[in-house]
């Protein structure tokens, strides 16, 4: 289970979108998603979205039609990425820990996560859980 009481609150989203993102997680946020099928075969699960580096990214690269849900344990981050974009983005957020997700066996045609599985202690239920909520042939993408 992750440690909440680092919930990256108080100034670390900002610091993250603004330092951070350009710096270090764009780079690598736009080879993510140029591996991620343009088609999917079904919904789209980012897991620890943050500030929405890779949620912006990955709505602009599929097709509108497709559900994009982006989640993410901390209250805060999530909070900034929902103000960050615009609502008509398409994008359904979710607060949720990457351990228990609170989806359905095989929801999603792919599941997304950069650099959020080496914040979470136990490794093994982030993949299982990944595993459990992707479809059959399902695209696991991550980054670590």
């Amino acid at each position: 289970m992750v440690n909440t009481s680092s919930n990256f609150g108080g100034t670390i989203p900002e610091y993250y979108d603004r330092c951070m993102g350009p710096a270090w997680f764009e780079p690598f946020a736009a080879d993510l998603v140029a591996r991620l099928p343009e088609n999917p075969p079904g919904h789209v699960l980012e897991i620890a979205c943050g500030t929405g580096i890779v949620t912006r990214r990955i709505r602009e690269h599929l097709n509108p039609a497709c559900r994009v849900v982006a989640s993410d344990i901390s209250k805060p981050m999530l909070e900034y990425a929902r103000n960050k974009l615009a609502p008509g983005e398409g994008i359904e957020w979710r607060e949720a820990d990457a351990t228990r997700l609170p989806f359905a066996d095989g929801e999603f045609g792919a599941v997304v996560c950069a650099f959020g599985v080496m914040f979470v202690p136990d490794r093994r239920a982030v993949f299982r859980e990944a595993r459990r909520v992707l479809k059959e042939n399902g695209t696991l993408l991550f980054i670590v």
